[in-house]
């Protein structure tokens, strides 16, 4: 009889910090997607108004209701998307940089000035180094080296093997548009 409520006891004692644990990862990824601007709304308590009720026959004082809404609001990521710092390097079509077809991108278009191959943004996206290249506009239509995933990193094509060399690995302030 001891050793079956000492198991069962272990048992439910692991049923418990099972639960905490997936508790607190839940919280984490909740975190997490908002810091990625997945959630775009959040709650601010905006009164509306005060209303006054009606004291009740045996009550002598009087009640006050605020009225909230939820507002919406851009994410953090949203708000500070606009200038984002970002490691550049500089890449070409040659074969020890690319896969098996250096002249196509991720995206199946030719390689061809204005090209940017980048995993933290989404393939078609628009985006100006002011400090660099002023208004001209790059297109995002590669992808890097999956090393590179969770990075802001952007990896601007270069026709030139020698240009890319010497742009080689910088940080700046891109412009997403």
């Amino acid at each position: 009889m001891g050793k079956r409520i000492i198991l069962a006891s272990i048992g439910a004692l692991g049923l418990v910090l099972t639960l905490m644990q997936a508790h607190s990862i839940g919280f984490y990824l909740d975190r997490l997607y908002s810091l990625a601007g997945l959630q775009t709304e959040a709650e601010e308590l905006v009164p509306l108004a005060e209303l006054a009720l009606a004291t009740s026959a045996s009550d002598s004082a009087g009640e006050q209701v605020v009225i909230y809404r939820k507002k919406q609001f851009a994410s953090a990521t949203e708000q500070a998307a606009k200038e984002i710092r970002v490691w550049a390097t500089a890449y070409t079509s040659h074969p020890m940089e690319t896969d098996d077809t250096p002249f196509v991108t991720a995206s199946g278009s030719i390689v061809r000035d204005g090209i940017v191959a980048s995993n933290f943004l989404p393939m078609g996206s628009k985006l100006k180094i002011p400090a660099l290249y002023g208004d001209k506009v790059f297109v995002v239509e590669d992808r890097m080296n999956t090393r590179y995933n969770n990075t802001n990193t952007i990896d601007i094509w270069f026709e030139s093997r020698a240009d890319a060399l010497q742009f080689g690995r910088r940080s700046l302030v891109m412009e997403l548009l």
